[in-house]
């Protein structure tokens, strides 16, 4: 048996441990889909005003939850991105505005 150890070089045994580690890869690998299914969590935070978006299955938004310096703001898009309604705190106070389907403000209360 000893004989047959001091046959196999340093190299042999390193290319078949690296071999046998990239079937291992190969095997074990799988396309991860692009929605990773349901998503549970106590709380999320986002920081420095950044957006929280709610995206259609054509990658378009469809609701956005953001904040400014006066406050938070929900915009709601119809299935082409544009804006249906937006509600917010404004420096008077709240407002909510409504758009028609091109997107362009139709109503603002209070105005």
């Amino acid at each position: 048996m000893k004989d047959v150890m001091k046959q196999i070089d340093f190299k042999s045994m390193l290319i078949g441990v690296l071999s046998s580690v990239l079937v291992f890869v190969l095997v074990g690998a799988k396309n991860t889909p692009e929605s990773l299914g349901d998503i549970v969590v106590d709380s999320i935070q986002i920081v420095d005003g950044g957006d929280l978006k709610i995206l259609n299955k054509a990658g378009k938004p469809t609701g956005v939850f953001s904040s400014d310096e006066d406050g938070g703001v929900l915009r709601i898009m119809n299935k082409e991105g544009k804006f249906a309604a937006t509600l917010g705190n404004y420096e008077n106070g709240g407002r909510l505005g409504i758009s028609n389907k091109e997107g362009k403000i139709v109503a603002v209360f209070p105005n």
